[in-house]
């Protein structure tokens, strides 16, 4: 996310960054048992499965599929800019979200806007921790934003994935506003969620509606927390942008000793 922003301030693209803390401790009540919201962002595993393969080895047998934005560099991103070529990562799980190499994933990808964007290629085999990697490549725009659905399909199967990619133009200038973020947020882990608040004012304090926030979480947190209110949200007629955390339900139980008692830094 760092590197991302890096990449927008050299572009000439004016915004806020503010990073707050989470602290993570123990809510009792052992193992990996947390809610887990699969419906959050785009980015979130799907739900389709099985019943399209036949193996004895059960790791083995795909149950869903996994689509992550990243830059050509492989750091991940939550949009991505025009005059860009980016990564569409798709990871083919099995039931225990482990995964899994040599599958054919295809994509498709749905430009209802006639942004000119395109795949290098269509079909592409997992490697060994199961990711296929598209190289997506995004033409300048003449809008100032835009989106596209790509397709991710498990060949052969009825397994698939469905992801809106956000375009925004690198010229598009933000206006100099304050990100007013909650504080002193505390997770509890494994089983808990949070919701943490944050207000867009004006120079004169005065609330801003309808304007557009982003939560990223850090490196550390990806993969095994999700953001179930979706990671960008637009503000309501208060300027507020509401943001619920939630721990995934396979963490393990080093997973969880790990992150008891330590803080993450979240950047809006």
């Amino acid at each position: 996310m760092s590197n991302y922003l890096i990449k927008l301030k050299k572009l000439g693209v004016n915004f806020t960054l503010l990073a707050t803390s989470i602290s993570l401790v123990a809510c009792g009540g052992g193992g990996s048992e947390g809610y887990f919201n699969n419906e959050g962002s785009g980015s979130s595993p799907g739900n389709n499965s099985g019943g399209n393969e036949s193996t004895p080895d059960s790791s083995q047998v795909a149950e869903s599929l996994n689509i992550n934005l990243r830059d050509s560099s492989g750091e991940s991103l939550i949009q991505a800019i025009d005059n860009s070529n980016v990564q569409i990562t798709v990871q083919v799980l099995n039931a225990d979200k482990g995964g899994i190499s040599n599958k054919n994933v295809r994509l498709s990808i749905n430009d209802s806007e006639n942004l000119g964007i395109t795949s290098k290629s269509s079909l592409v085999t997992t490697a060994e921790n199961g990711i296929a990697v598209f190289e997506v490549n995004i033409p300048r725009l003449n809008t100032q934003s835009g989106k596209v659905q790509i397709t991710a399909t498990l060949d052969g199967t009825t397994i698939k994935q469905i992801y809106t990619l956000n375009i925004a133009k690198t010229s598009t200038v933000q206006s100099n506003y304050n990100l007013n973020v909650q504080q002193g947020v505390v997770l509890n882990i494994p089983k808990g969620s949070v919701t943490i608040n944050a207000q867009v004012t004006d120079q004169n304090g005065g609330v801003k509606t309808g304007q557009n926030v982003i939560l990223a979480l850090p490196k550390e947190m990806q993969e095994k927390f999700s953001i179930s209110s979706g990671s960008s949200l637009t503000t309501d007629n208060k300027g507020n942008a509401s943001f619920t955390i939630t721990s995934n339900s396979d963490l393990s139980a080093e997973e969880i000793q790990n992150f008891i008692g330590t803080s993450q830094s979240l950047e809006f």
